[in-house]
């Protein structure tokens, strides 16, 4: 890594309040000093505006007002690059409504709080008041998805409508996630069911794969009719069913 090319933008880091309310009051003569300047300054009617909707959630729905602050640390190998990643990165959170501090003048003291353990050493101008809710949105578990190294996977798409393979089956097994190729959709109505396994029926036939389906509902009789299949209906009427299915 050279640091010479390290820059901070944003250190993941939520410090909840230890006085729940006292900070409520700070907030409401927060708001109150903006309010007295939003004559002179639209800016400040703008956030006495923000604070107000903050105290509102607070009252409304008991949300936890927390003091949270979030910086990003990434390295480069040319300051080029590194100037690159952070029009990047400013543009991404620009679009989400988060507009990044520049301050440079406490780079080290930030540099050092991003080491585990020494989130104690961010100073109160470091932070920022926010509900838990908010804080908590960068802090999330998944990961971006990538295509699955398989002979056998079927296609779907990531949640920017971008190709990806996905192996259900044989993949999982090989790497002990699952011990059996079962599978079970559940969702309410509407939910889309039906059309994820239309979706899969249709990939298996690809595969030159045998499918048989118990359709109570007529979900698959179009993906049956379009791949030329067989479908056969039983009704109160018609109870009868044909043994040469049974016979193979």
């Amino acid at each position: 890594m050279n640091w010479k090319t390290t820059k901070r933008l944003f250190i993941i880091r939520l410090l909840p309040f230890r006085h729940k309310h006292n900070n409520k009051g700070n907030s409401i003569r927060k708001r109150k000093k903006h309010e007295g300047a939003a004559n002179n300054s639209p800016s400040n009617a703008i956030i006495a505006e923000e604070i107000q909707t903050l105290l509102h959630n607070i009252a409304i729905d008991g949300q936890l007002v927390v003091n949270a602050h979030f910086s990003i640390l990434f390295s480069a190998e040319t300051l080029e690059k590194m100037e690159n990643i952070q029009s990047m990165i400013e543009n991404k959170l620009f679009t989400k409504g988060i507009i990044v501090s520049k301050n440079a003048y406490n780079q080290l003291e930030l540099f050092r709080s991003a080491i585990p353990g020494n989130g104690t050493e961010l100073r109160e101008y470091d932070l920022f008041m926010t509900t838990s809710e908010a804080a908590l949105c960068f802090f999330f578990k998944e990961s971006y998805p990538v295509n699955e190294e398989s002979n056998f996977y079927l296609r779907f798409t990531d949640r920017q409508g971008v190709p990806l393979k996905v192996d259900p089956s044989d993949l999982p097994m090989k790497t002990g996630r699952i011990n059996n190729r079962n599978k079970f959709v559940l969702g309410p109505s509407g939910s889309g069911k039906s059309f994820l396994m239309n979706n899969i029926i249709e990939q298996y036939l690809t595969y030159n794969y045998d499918v048989v389906i118990v359709d109570t509902g007529d979900s698959y009789s179009g993906t049956c009719k379009y791949k030329g299949g067989r479908y056969i209906q039983y009704t109160e009427e018609k109870p009868d069913y044909d043994e040469s299915f049974f016979d193979g």
